[in-house]
Parts: C-alpha cells; structure tokens; sequence
C-alpha cells in the first residue's frame, strides 16, 4: 500500500483485553444499527460532488485511519463539506480485516449522509471461503 510505506502512521492496536463475548456482543450490536442504516440508502447511489474515493483497504486500518484523519475536518464527517466512497474490499490480505470493517460501519452509523459503503469481490463467500 502506498501510504503505509510512504507515511509513518500511527500503529493500529488490537481494541484494548475485553471478554470475547462482550467483544462479539458488541460487534453484533453496530452491526444491526449498521443494516438499519444501510438499508435507507438506494439500491444506486447518486452522489453530488464533491466525493473522495476510496477502495481496495483489503483489512489496513493504517490507511484507512490516515484516510480517515486527512479527509475529515476535526476527526468528524460532521464537519466535513465532501462525502467519501468507500468502494469494497475492506478485508483479507491485512491484519485488522474486523477492525477496518467496524470502523467503516460505525463511520457510516454516525454519518449515513457523508460515508456510502460498496461491497466489492472481497466481501463475497467465494472469495473469502477459506478464510478462518
């Protein structure tokens, strides 16, 4: 990836020692918020400009953490003009494949009108089958 070699950023961590089922729990919990959320968008988004782009994370949260500081105005879409794309393959090849994955759908919990997420071949069952 090109940004975490040509820029330093900070380590992503694994979320500080907690249950794993309380981890799970809560996991389920922002996906169900997340599949209310989703399902108001249309099925064919058209999105007024300006918009960033952004695809193929494939499970960095390295860039999408410098994706998310650099095209966000105070660490919030909130207070963001331009709304980003997100166009799929979140997971596989890198370490933090959950964690990438939740942080995209809690950004899109807390800002549906600014954050559009696309699921690209990498969020499919035959691509990812043998993953465990």
């Amino acid at each position: 990836h090109y940004f975490s070699t040509r820029v330093p950023p900070r380590q992503a961590t694994r979320p500080p020692q907690i249950d794993p089922e309380r981890y799970v729990e809560l996991l389920l919990l922002l996906v169900e918020q997340a599949v209310r959320v989703l399902r108001r968008d249309p099925v064919f988004l058209s999105l007024q400009s300006p918009v960033f782009v952004i695809g193929d994370i494939h499970g960095s949260a390295n860039d999408l953490a410098f994706f998310l500081k650099h095209l966000t105005n105070f660490e919030s879409l909130d207070y963001t003009p331009h709304r980003i794309l997100f166009l799929g393959d979140y997971v596989d090849r890198g370490d933090f494949s959950v964690e990438v994955v939740a942080t995209l759908l809690a950004v899109k919990c807390l800002a549906p009108r600014s954050a559009f997420l696309l699921r690209g071949n990498h969020e499919t069952i035959d691509c990812n089958r043998d993953v465990s």
